[in-house]
């Protein structure tokens, strides 16, 4: 059973028992739609009970199931239902749903049947092809109707990079650092700092590390100096459901135990997402709907997701064609950021391609210490010679000193300062005096001044930085 489809049967059940009169808003449902039996039993029985014109709550509709024989999960779990569903305010568009499913179903069966009933195919098809249209939902506007409407600004969990209610998907080669990334995302978020230079909105975070365990969370955590944030919940290797064996069910739950519920990662989606059913859909199918339950968590809670996953063997310009898997898991998201990285390189661009992002200029990235962070501008047009006269500007050096060390004439020299206050790197003091940018630290330009063969550093390259350059401890 798809989990968006429990989901809804719970929420039209406990709407329900929040509000009896609310049953007249959903006459069209019927019980044989509900998938689970025990849903179908307690719709019946809160049919029962209306045709009575008896009230049917949490306590009249467990005696009422029992005084009948009938089990369904006890007052306990009707009281699950009550409490995972905030308002019947909603209730039309949770049964809407439960009849999409219900459809679905009959179809599917009706083509499995030996002899197939085209009549009721027919009908029973363009029930379920054109299910808004049936409950009155289309609406076609003019474009001058949106010139008087004002909508408010999108919020962000982090900003102009990760919108609120959203599905994310960051992806990557193996051992590129992608879930370092993801760890120093979740700790900014919840602890309100900054993520790659920008600020976050502070919330509780869920980390799902569905490929680790105890020892290494300890260990990458001790490594980022990060902390032990009371603000993050996590779940580690063979400790949470998959999306279609309670997972949903599972995000929704938590959600609904925190205060602001602001970020979920999953690290790696390849061992969340549903078991494909290869015999019933395409490749771009699966695809498309292993992330549609995570749509109803975004939605409903206004939880950014990000789905960690990898990216394939061939190579292209295009971040978009890098991604494992079919087009139809991209389609099925909101942003997608790639993250490439050379072997053995400390240096990396983050691709941005989403709906609502406010820039998709790559981010170009410094691994070091175990985390990622994003390089200034004055940090990626540093070359050798650069980073070498930045290190004598630090240490006093005059003019005349910086040409005999460098083997060039002054008036080299002085070219090559003039370039270095263009791109930002330096910025003059006086005649012959510079002083270096304040956000360019010493131990950056040494590792550059060691590399005479390292290009300026664009973003469309990933050059690697000379052997010197990269850590004994490597963070994988």
């Amino acid at each position: 059973m798809k989990a968006q489809s429990i989901i809804s049967e719970q929420s039209v059940l406990g709407a329900l028992m929040l509000d009896n009169s609310a049953l007249s808003r959903i006459s069209n449902l019927k019980s044989t739609d509900f998938n689970a039996s025990e849903h179908r039993l307690i719709f019946q029985a809160i049919e029962e009970l209306n045709a009575l014109n008896q009230p049917f709550d949490m306590v009249t509709l467990s005696e009422h199931l029992e005084q009948s024989g009938k089990y369904a999960g006890g007052i306990a779990y009707l009281g699950i239902l009550v409490e995972s569903t905030p308002s019947a305010a909603n209730i039309h568009a949770y049964a809407q749903i439960v009849l999409q499913h219900s459809l679905n179903r009959q179809v599917k069966a009706l083509l499995e049947a030996k002899e197939i009933d085209y009549t009721k195919l027919k009908a029973l098809s363009e029930q379920a092809i054109m299910p808004n249209v049936k409950a009155g939902k289309v609406q076609i506007k003019q474009f001058s109707d949106l010139e008087g409407l004002e909508f408010a600004g999108i919020k962000w969990v982090v900003d102009g990079l990760i919108p609120e209610g959203t599905r994310n998907l960051l992806a990557a080669k193996p051992k590129a650092g992608k879930s370092w990334l993801a760890l120093s995302l979740a700790h900014a978020v919840a602890t309100g700092g900054d993520f790659l230079g920008r600020k976050t909105t502070r919330g509780n975070v869920l980390y799902l590390a569905l490929e680790d365990n105890d020892r290494r969370m300890k260990n990458r955590i001790n490594a980022l100096n990060m902390g032990f944030s009371k603000g993050i919940s996590y779940a580690t290797a063979g400790n949470f459901p998959a999306a279609d064996a309670g997972g949903i069910e599972a995000l929704a739950q938590w959600c609904k135990s925190v205060e602001h519920p602001a970020l979920i990662i999953i690290d790696t989606f390849a061992k969340f997402r549903p078991q494909a059913n290869s015999a019933s859909s395409s490749m771009y199918q699966s695809d498309y709907e292993s992330t549609q339950g995570l749509l109803q968590i975004a939605e409903t809670f206004g939880a950014a997701i990000m789905l960690i996953h990898h990216t394939r063997k061939m190579q292209s310009d295009d971040p978009l064609e890098t991604v494992s898997g079919s087009l139809g898991l991209i389609g099925g998201l909101d942003n997608l950021f790639v993250l490439e990285r050379g072997r053995n390189s400390k240096l990396g661009k983050l691709s941005l391609i989403g709906r609502d992002l406010e820039s998709d200029e790559p981010i170009n990235l410094l691994f070091e210490n175990c985390a990622w962070r994003a390089m200034s501008d004055a940090e990626t047009l540093l070359t050798p010679d650069r980073a070498r006269l930045a290190l004598m500007i630090l240490d006093g050096y005059a003019i005349k000193e910086m040409a005999g060390i460098l083997e060039k004439n002054e008036g080299a020299i002085y070219k090559m300062l003039h370039d270095m206050v263009k791109a930002g790197i330096i910025y003059r003091k006086g005649r012959g005096e510079y002083l270096l940018c304040s956000d360019i630290e010493r131990p950056y330009l040494e590792r550059v001044s060691n590399g005479s063969d390292i290009e300026d550093f664009k973003a469309s390259s990933l050059p690697s930085l000379p052997q010197s350059y990269h850590e004994s401890y490597h963070c994988f």
